[in-house]
């Protein structure tokens, strides 16, 4: 029997943790405060944003089910990442538990957030990460636009509102967050994949990952050109002098990134793990 302090955790999806974190603290670090400054509002833009994220995964877990998206089958997959969308059909928790823990973690992230410099930037991507937790679910996935979501929170409004705890944001966290945001939207579409590939998710919510699916396009694919287009966006930002030239190192992730394509062609969930680990590894490489 699973304990119910493990079924909450699950239910969070931590493996997206450890991307806000890290988006968080190369902001910070980019940033260039004082090395106090680095350090506490690198742990508390951590937390601020990590609290967010749970609380969207709270409200998607609660909205999927009673929408009927989340089911044993023909529903949302599990993957080998995380199974947070079969555990209140399988009975492991109720709807009520979400909408609680969903309003738990709002209420960290709102009492965190009264320990940090309150000026118009980070106020405005404090709500809009607030605003994109309890919308996703109901208003950008049905539209079939969950990677906007996933673009303006787990990436672009992350390090827009970590950098902002130390200064004022210039061109370089705008890149910077452009960036981190097209990694979290691509990921997005291959997460949802099987979804649409292994179920009748596609009757019910029309996305990126249709179009992947209903084209010739292979996953494999897809990250190779998902990942060029971040590269020449990259370059490009180099070039104007937005983002320093020592950023380019992430390019050793290219065949990284190119093993990738061809393992997630015969082990998804295998690939999507490498892909998480380069989605880690590409901020950390930013400011190496």
């Amino acid at each position: 029997m699973v304990s119910k302090g493990k079924v909450y955790f699950y239910a969070s999806r931590p493996f997206a943790f450890p991307w806000v974190i890290i988006n968080s603290l190369v902001a910070v670090i980019l940033a260039h405060g004082s090395i106090f400054q680095t350090i506490y509002y690198g742990i508390m833009g951590s937390a601020i944003t990590t609290s967010l994220v749970a609380t969207s995964h709270f409200v998607n877990n609660w909205r999927d089910y009673v929408k009927g998206l989340d089911k044993v089958e023909k529903g949302s997959t599990a993957k080998s990442y995380t199974a947070a969308s079969q555990l209140i059909p399988m009975g492991l928790m109720t709807v009520q538990e979400n909408k609680a823990l969903a309003l738990f973690s709002q209420m960290l992230g709102v009492l965190l957030f009264l320990f940090v410099p309150h000026n118009v930037f980070t106020i405005t991507f404090f709500l809009l990460g607030s605003v994109l937790a309890w919308t996703y679910t109901d208003f950008f996935k049905p539209k079939g636009i969950g990677e906007v979501a996933l673009f303006l929170g787990h990436g672009f409004g992350t390090a827009m509102f970590a950098f902002s705890l130390v200064r004022t944001p210039n061109i370089m966290a705008i890149s910077l967050g452009i960036l981190l945001g097209l990694w979290a939207s691509f990921m997005l579409t291959l997460d949802q994949y099987p979804d649409v590939k292994n179920s009748d998710f596609e009757k019910r919510i029309r996305n990126m990952a249709s179009l992947l699916v209903g084209s010739d396009l292979k996953p494999g694919e897809f990250i190779m050109g998902a990942s060029i287009l971040i590269y020449i966006v990259q370059i490009g930002f180099v070039f104007l002098h937005w983002l320093p030239i020592y950023s380019l190192a992430t390019f050793i992730l290219l065949p990284v990134l190119h093993l990738n394509s061809l393992l997630i062609q015969n082990n998804y969930g295998k690939g999507m793990q490498l892909f998480l680990v380069c989605m880690l590894l590409y901020p950390i490489l930013v400011v190496l």
